[in-house]
């Protein structure tokens, strides 16, 4: 008999070692998941960013495309203009349009580039590019 006990009697409960290991585990577990969550949800800002970039360059492109005739176009170019834009109401993002001619090759074409960067400094950026002709 040890302490109370008979040597044969399964033990019940579990050890200090075993609860501590159990818990630095489920602590190992929960931080690895709220790292996860923080990374997704950046990469979803980021991402809805990049989308309103896309709009918003698509919309610019769109305009010079439909709003702005052949003749208006050649003689601003060649030419950039470097706008600041809002993407999401969020102000500080900048906008880049180029028009230049597209080169002996191309004949009455001009070369359009719109840029939108949807990272605040500069970062990455959406850019499109189109031929218009006369």
């Amino acid at each position: 008999m040890d302490g109370g006990r008979f040597n044969d009697e399964p033990r019940r409960g579990m050890t200090l070692v075993e609860v501590l290991v159990a818990a630095l585990l489920l602590a190992v577990l929960t931080l690895g998941a709220g790292a996860l969550i923080l990374r997704s949800r950046a990469d979803i800002l980021v991402q809805k960013y990049k989308r309103a970039a896309i709009e918003t360059a698509n919309m610019r492109m769109e305009e010079l495309l439909r709003n702005t005739d052949y003749s208006t176009l050649a003689a601003m170019a060649p030419t950039t203009v470097v706008q600041t834009v809002a993407l999401n109401n969020r102000p500080g993002f900048t906008m880049t349009t180029t028009l230049a001619d597209a080169g002996s090759e191309a004949e009455n074409c001009l070369w359009l580039t719109v840029s939108v960067a949807y990272e605040p400094g500069g970062g990455d950026a959406v850019t499109l590019e189109m031929l218009r002709s006369k």
